[in-house]
């Protein structure tokens, strides 16, 4: 079963394709989230400035899981909400 979110009444699949070699490109649905990173074990991610609409991009680090570094991208560019 694909992990999902419910999005202004649709229900988008998280979808991830290789964007090089240790690195991921998260959407959900056809909308693009952010990059996730795989380095020296950890998760890291970047968001760009045209989700989040300030102009800027967005590193953090230190994510245990691929899922974890989704589900806070999601929160950050408010398309999930607790809700």
């Amino acid at each position: 079963m694909p992990l999902s979110v419910n999005h202004k009444g649709q229900v988008l699949d998280f979808k991830y394709t290789k964007h090089q070699e240790d690195c991921v490109k998260f959407y959900i649905g056809d909308i693009f989230i952010g990059l996730i990173w795989k380095i020296n074990n950890r998760y890291d991610t970047t968001i760009w400035h045209d989700v989040l609409g300030e102009g800027t991009l967005r590193f953090v680090s230190g994510f245990a899981t691929r899922y974890d570094a989704s589900v806070y991208m999601l929160y950050a560019t408010g398309y999930w909400t607790r809700d």
